[in-house]
């Protein structure tokens, strides 16, 4: 397994078990609620452009020793039966599934 696999797939398997909304509040607020931290992300939209430098595992916890890399997080609402109908970012309709992007990311000093 590739060290980028490795990274996106650690992100899939924090992300598997969240919610598509936010479970405490319940509103409409796309990315983490105020106050949130990694350790209290609760729903997927919470880590929208989120940037893990260091990368983290699944459990959430820090990868000193891949310090050289780091995960951008994206997300994008989309249609269940039509993910790429959506274009707009902007539009954070609840209903809509999210198509999540991963990005390991070598970095360079």
């Amino acid at each position: 397994m590739t060290t980028a696999l490795m990274l996106a797939t650690n992100i899939q398997e924090m992300m598997a078990d969240l919610s598509f909304s936010d479970p405490v509040t319940a509103n409409g607020v796309f990315g983490p609620e105020p106050g949130e931290t990694l350790a209290t992300y609760n729903d997927l939209d919470d880590f929208d452009m989120q940037t893990f430098d260091p990368p983290i595992n699944a459990s959430r916890s820090a990868i000193p020793e891949l310090g050289q890399y780091s995960q951008l997080i994206s997300l994008m609402p989309v249609y269940p039966y039509m993910p790429s109908a959506n274009t707009n970012e902007a539009s954070h309709d609840q209903t809509l599934s999210l198509s999540a992007s991963v990005a390991p990311r070598r970095n360079t000093w």
